[in-house]
């Protein structure tokens, strides 16, 4: 009886440790599966919400962002729950595949709206125009359409999430979140601080997890995963707070973009700037960055080497600094040049570019006359290869030159990697010194039907300048407003070029002191301000940038310009096209400034240079005073818009629309590309884990060669459906004479004794021992070829990887 009590509490004892460990391991397993699925979650919506921030996409989308984390959630289920994850997944693809042949229409123009704001956003922050298309669908269906296809996009976020922790691949890691990292450092974009939390929270636990998984394959949860868990966490949070302090840092001045990572992007951008387009520095110019400028060096090195068959003085513009900072210039941004893409494109297929209006106006005037041409070519030798640096005279087509990019009718930048160097233009003669006469000329014709479409695109152009080419910070206002003692141009008139020009130049000479030795102006502070009311004394870099903002102050459009002078004293004497070596002492800054209807012109605003080159008399040119090229600007806008909507519709026509059987040939393409790159990967992973297998046996160690030998003789022979042995491997011997023959069975069991010494044993492996496990080692793989065709044999080495 007691024995029968004893039995039944030991049972009792046992089904409770069993129920116990039951439970633990089911807490386990669930604190695994958590743990497992929080970076996951983390890495797939910083992916997808920085795709839906950056594309400024509808709130329909986070629908879709939702669709793939319940993909991503069934895709991280392993062991028993499989079968389910298998019929889950099944079941949502048969839905999508419905979808998609039900309203494929929509699919499609959701595919298109997303091609047009990523078109918005390479636009606008590289100047990279890419076609526009036509959606077929009514606006308030662009929604659904989104969300239909960003469902398959986040389906693919989810799979490729679940591929790089299955896989523990920190390569595929940094190739999907690297760059989403680098766009906001890269871009004007600011798609928000949360998915980049959430992206270097995943980061950073899942590089924990891979670096010690691969040492030992345990999942999340024990503790010393669950202390690598807590750390992260930690350095996640510690990072979010300084980024935040970075976000959160804004500059004295409204008109700076504020942070840290401002200043990171410019230095980087600079540093790479250098390394493709400067070779040896000839000049102390910085390209409008005025920040450590300090004494002017201007080195007798070649810098432009330049042919011409009528030697002339010219201005050659590089740089052009549109917008002002406290710390100088910079160019306009690219987002302003892609909302006017479509002025432009109109504008140049009219025959009209503001990087050659002087010669249009001259043609315009005078007809073509080519005796009035000068052939110029131009050797880059050390000058910064970035620029194409041509003269205001130009006559050639600018789209024609080669190697050149035209962005708004600026200045023109070199195409390739490293700039180019060597080019070949037209231009008229001497039209900067002469062009008060074409614009009194121009004024006489300008109503007439010869200058009609001229005119008409001018105005445009001339709505465009306004816009962009007038700002001046508040505060700047006000100081210009103390030193000039006079009113600020309001409404749509300007100064009177001549009375701007003396106004100007009568105050720069009477207050400035001309200098190549000046203090390093630290950034600390404004640098127009720190010129005129502190320094008082500079160079070309500090009397233009004056200039330029007293030229906008009082209603005239300028731009601050760097670049190159080939003066009168440098052609003299000089035959046709014998080379003019222009030196770094030839580099200088100046002001051009927008006459109304003429185009740009370059104006002098430094003392020792009024001299040096041919100054116009700006008393052979109308003195207008209210037109400015901008009395009706609201009316120009309009027409402006209208314009650029015909243009829109001209640009696209056919082109625009997309037949549905030419996108779903174009997906069809895309499956087949990324099916090909898959199973390239496939292959290349698999052929290096085969290569790294050969490798074993190659090591030193003849006893752990053998084992690897042993091993791979074991793979090929259960490859060829050889049957496992019972209990000691001494069994494959009986198994392998029959299948193959007694020979190839004693030569196994020669390699097993071998094999069982050096494992079991302190049996010294000799080298004839190693050579007979590599020689059966090549006999297996002979014998299972010698059974199998040709297609099997590929089927072994490329889909199989037996060798």
């Amino acid at each position: 009886m007691k024995n029968g009590n004893r039995n039944t509490v030991k049972k009792k004892s046992q089904i409770t440790i069993q129920l116990e460990n039951r439970k633990n391991s089911g807490r386990e397993g669930l604190f695994h599966l958590l743990a497992g699925l929080l970076p996951a979650f983390l890495l797939y919506l910083g992916i997808s919400l920085s795709f839906i921030y950056l594309l400024d996409l509808p709130v329909e989308v986070y629908y879709s962002a939702a669709f793939g984390l319940l993909i991503l959630i069934l895709l991280q289920l392993q062991g028993k729950y499989s079968r389910y994850v298998k019929a889950g997944t099944a079941l949502l693809a048969a839905v999508g595949i419905l979808f998609l042949l039900i309203r494929q229409e929509l699919m499609l123009d959701g595919f298109l709206l997303t091609m047009n704001r990523i078109g918005q956003v390479v636009g606008r922050n590289f100047g990279i125009f890419l076609k526009v298309y036509d959606i077929g669908i009514a606006e308030e269906l662009h929604g659904i359409s989104l969300c239909l296809f960003w469902i398959w996009s986040c389906l693919l976020s989810a799979s490729v999430v679940t591929v790089i922790i299955r896989l523990r691949s920190i390569v595929l890691l940094c190739i999907s979140v690297l760059p989403l990292l680098l766009l906001e450092l890269c871009t004007g974009e600011n798609y928000g601080i949360i998915p980049v939390i959430m992206m270097l929270a995943s980061v950073i636990v899942l590089l924990s997890f891979f670096v010690h998984g691969r040492k030992n394959r345990r999942a999340f949860g024990n503790g010393k995963y669950l202390a690598i868990l807590q750390v992260s966490g930690i350095l996640t949070v510690a990072f979010a707070a300084l980024l935040g302090l970075m976000v959160s840092t804004v500059s004295v001045n409204s008109y700076t973009k504020a942070g840290l990572a401002e200043a990171l992007k410019e230095g980087i951008a600079k540093t790479i700037s250098n390394i493709r387009y400067e070779k040896e520095k000839t000049n102390s110019f910085t390209q409008g960055q005025f920040k450590g400028l300090g004494n002017l060096t201007l080195k007798d090195t070649t810098a432009l080497e330049v042919l011409m068959d009528k030697p002339e003085s010219l201005y050659l513009r590089g740089f052009v600094g549109s917008t002002y900072t406290q710390n100088g210039w910079k160019e306009l941004e690219k987002s302003v040049y892609y909302e006017a893409k479509d002025l432009f494109y109109w504008l140049h297929e009219t025959n009209f570019n503001g990087l050659n209006q002087l010669s249009l106006v001259n043609q315009l005037e005078n007809g073509k006359t080519d005796d009035e041409t000068v052939e110029i070519t131009v050797q880059n030798v050390n000058a910064n290869s970035k620029y194409i640096y041509t003269p205001y005279e130009l006559k050639t087509d600018p789209g024609k030159i080669d190697g050149s990019k035209n962005m708004g009718d600026v200045s023109l930048k070199s195409q390739g990697l490293f700039g180019n160097r060597l080019y070949h233009y037209t231009a008229n003669s001497n039209l900067v010194k002469r062009y008060p006469t074409l614009a009194s000329k121009f004024y006489e014709i300008r109503n007439s039907d010869t200058a009609a479409e001229y005119a008409g695109n001018e105005s445009y152009y001339n709505a465009f300048i306004y816009r962009n080419y007038l700002d001046i910070p508040d505060h700047q206002k006000q100081i210009l407003k103390s030193l000039l003692k006079i009113e600020e141009a309001s409404g749509s008139a300007h100064y009177p070029y001549e009375e701007a020009n003396a106004l100007i130049m009568g105050y720069l000479d009477k207050n400035i002191e001309y200098s190549e030795e000046v203090d390093t102006f630290s950034g600390n502070y404004d640098f127009m301000q720190w010129f005129l009311q502190s320094q008082k004394k500079g160079y070309s870099a500090h009397y233009a940038t004056a200039a330029v903002l007293m030229y906008r102050y009082l209603g005239i459009p300028a731009r601050y310009v760097e670049g190159y002078l080939v003066t009168p004293e440098d052609v003299k004497g000089v035959e046709a096209y014998e080379p003019i070596e222009i030196t770094g002492e030839n580099a200088h800054a100046w002001v051009e400034v927008y006459q109304d209807g003429i185009g740009w012109v370059p104006m002098e605003a430094t003392p020792p240079y009024l001299g040096i080159m041919e100054r116009p008399e700006f008393s052979q040119a109308p003195a207008l005073t209210g037109d400015g090229g901008q009395s009706d600007d609201s009316g120009k806008s309009e027409k402006i818009k209208d314009e650029e909507k015909e243009l829109k519709k001209k640009k696209t026509g056919k082109k625009a629309e997309v037949p549905v059987k030419k996108m779903l040939v174009t997906a069809a393409v895309a499956l087949a590309v990324i099916l090909i790159l898959s199973l390239l990967i496939y292959v290349l992973y698999h052929r290096r884990k085969l290569a790294n297998r050969k490798k074993s046996f190659l090591v030193a160690d003849n006893r752990l060669a053998v084992k690897h030998l042993y091993a791979y003789i074991l793979f090929l022979l259960h490859y060829d459906k050889t049957p496992k042995a019972k209990g000691s491997h001494y069994g494959y011997v009986g198994i392998l004479s029959e299948k193959y023959s007694e020979d190839f069975g004693e030569k196994f069991r020669e390699t097993l004794d071998v094999v069982q010494g050096a494992v079991y044993g302190d049996l010294d492996v000799s080298k004839e021992q190693r050579e007979m496990a590599e020689q059966l080692k090549d006999e297996t793989l002979h014998l299972i070829l010698k059974k199998k065709n040709l297609f099997k044999k590929i089927k072994m080495w490329l889909i199989d990887f037996v060798f």
